[in-house]
């Protein structure tokens, strides 16, 4: 209990926010870079398609996410909030698309010609480019899985080795009961605080 529960929460959270993290980023910026400079049949109607997902709020979809998961026996691991985020998200594919298009098309001819294939241009010309991008989606990508907290309230049910620093916050109350821990919960919250405001 106590600081060892928070240090947990903190572990927890950070792998289970940066895994998919950086794996969505570079899936999302692939297929933002096909759909923005390859050329092939159905391009314009995939990427209609993708950008249509963004339409449907997610959180209509959360009864029939747990239900799907728990059928698969997902309930009480950390996979439902792993796995769905390694294939990136289609607001990330969407940004990343609009910036790689003010990319001109000729800097990726001129690799071709020095001999770079699909993936040397990807990430020795299209990444390093894209860098502002990429990182603005980090940024929004971190906030997000870091502050997440109905995710591992769903999903993490009955297995206290994997709760993430937003259940123990939520939680400080039976850590640290009776009365004048006001400054407990609160220097618990700063600390909660510090890798975002870094």
């Amino acid at each position: 209990t106590g600081v060892p529960s928070l240090l947990l929460g903190f572990i927890n959270t950070m792998w289970m926010t940066l895994v998919p993290l950086i794996i969505g980023l570079v899936v999302a910026g692939l297929a933002a870079y096909v759909f923005s400079k390859r050329r092939f049949k159905g391009r314009k109607l995939l990427f209609s398609i993708t950008v249509l997902t963004m339409s449907f709020p997610l959180g209509a979809f959360t009864m029939v996410s747990y239900i799907f998961y728990e059928a698969i026996g997902w309930v009480g691991t950390p996979l439902p909030l792993i796995i769905p985020g390694l294939f990136g998200g289609c607001g990330v594919v969407f940004f990343l698309k609009m910036f790689f298009d003010g990319i001109p098309d000729s800097i990726i001819e001129a690799a071709k010609i020095d001999g770079l294939g699909f993936w040397g241009i990807f990430f020795k010309i299209m990444v390093p480019l894209a860098k502002p991008a990429f990182i603005a989606q980090f940024i929004f990508g971190f906030v997000g899985g870091y502050n997440n907290y109905l995710g591992p309230l769903l999903y993490l049910e009955g297995n206290p080795q994997m709760v993430t620093l937003q259940l123990v916050l939520g939680s400080m109350k039976d850590i640290f009961p009776g009365e004048g821990m006001q400054n407990v919960y609160c220097a618990a919250s700063v600390l909660g605080m510090l890798p975002l405001i870094i």
